[in-house]
């Protein structure tokens, strides 16, 4: 992220520069403006949606609930398929077999994401790149969206005071929504929330 955004200032220098994160994403930007604060400091603004802010909590919400474990397997099998792809990459840095036979994703975090980014358990990896504990310590203005109802993030895990306490950030959670979700309008009139509302803050935000 860091090399994007500085090769986007290089090639357009003066222009202000926005950013929208989903999902892991978002977490990987939160994570971003609040842990090098002094990188991010020339961003206009920044949106967050459907963030996984405590990834412990998040992976074992994907294994406990019913939802979450639909939504799981499904990122499982796509996870192994790449896997797959990229085998003959893969093989001489992880064991290959084990996350193949990953049954969550948290196998597949401990056998393939923790070793692949230098981390030496999925636990490590959890804690070290989660968002919720720099959430306080972002600088740049930040719009974050968030539903309750999310699958993958319990309510309690959203940290609220860190967000409604800094001047910087703005926060909405939304009793519904799902996971970037935020579908409203009837059959033929569907609308995506988050969509509009991060376009409506970052051109607010940025055209001043």
């Amino acid at each position: 992220l860091a090399f994007v955004l500085e090769h986007l200032r290089e090639r357009h220098p003066g222009r202000p520069i926005g950013v929208i994160g989903f999902s892991l994403g978002g977490n990987v930007l939160l994570r971003f403006l609040g842990a090098r604060e002094a990188e991010a400091r020339f961003l206009g603004a920044c949106v967050a949606i459907s963030v996984p802010f405590d990834l412990e909590a998040g992976a074992r919400m994907l294994e406990e609930t019913r939802a979450g474990r639909f939504y799981g397997n499904y990122f499982l099998r796509s996870l192994k398929g790449k896997a797959r792809a990229k085998q003959r990459i893969l093989a001489p840095v992880v064991d290959l077999a084990r996350v193949l036979g990953a049954r969550t994703i948290r196998e597949f975090d401990e056998a393939a994401t923790a070793p692949l980014h230098g981390f030496p358990s999925a636990e490590e990896y959890y804690r070290e790149a989660s968002s919720a504990p720099v959430v306080s310590r972002v600088r740049v203005p930040t719009l974050i969206l968030h539903a309750a109802d999310d699958p993958f993030l319990p309510p309690e895990a959203i940290p609220r005071k860190d967000i409604d306490r800094n001047p910087w950030t703005l926060g909405a959670v939304t009793p519904r929504g799902g996971h970037v979700g935020f579908v409203e309008g009837g059959s033929g009139a569907t609308r995506f929330w988050a969509e509009r509302e991060a376009a409506r803050y970052l051109g607010e935000v940025l055209g001043r």
